[in-house]
C-alpha cells in the first residue's frame, strides 16, 4: 500500500458502533483521475448521496484551512468538478466487492 494510506476514522475503530462500520469506498488520484474500489454495502442508496454531500462539505471545511479560499466558494468549486464531470467519459478504474479474506 502507498505510504500515504489514511488511518481509520476513530468511530469506525473503537466507537460504540465500530462493530457496524463498513468500509464504502477506498480511492486514489493516480496521475490524472481517480482510481476506486466500491462497496454497495448500504440499504439505501440515498445514503450514498449522502455520504458524497458530506465529502464535498469536509472537503471545502479542510482546504479552507489550508488557506485556498473561503467554504462557500470552495464549495461551488466541486460542485463545477462534479458538473464537469457529468459531461466527459468516465476514465475511472474501478472495482467493487470486498477485498479476499485473509486466511
Amino acid at each position: 500500500m502507498p505510504a500515504r494510506e489514511l488511518r481509520i476514522p476513530d468511530g469506525a475503530r473503537e466507537g460504540p458502533h465500530a462493530d457496524q462500520a463498513v468500509e464504502l469506498i477506498r480511492a486514489f488520484w493516480v496521475h490524472d483521475r481517480p482510481e476506486f474500489v466500491l462497496s454497495a454495502a448500504l440499504k439505501d442508496p440515498r445514503n450514498v448521496g449522502r455520504l458524497l454531500g458530506e465529502c464535498a462539505f469536509h472537503f471545502s471545511q479542510v482546504y479552507a484551512s489550508q488557506g485556498h479560499g473561503e467554504p462557500e466558494a470552495l464549495i461551488e468549486q466541486i460542485r463545477q468538478g462534479w458538473d464537469d464531470a457529468k459531461g466527459i467519459p468516465m476514465k475511472t478504474v474501478m472495482t467493487h466487492g470486498q477485498a479476499p479474506k485473509e486466511s
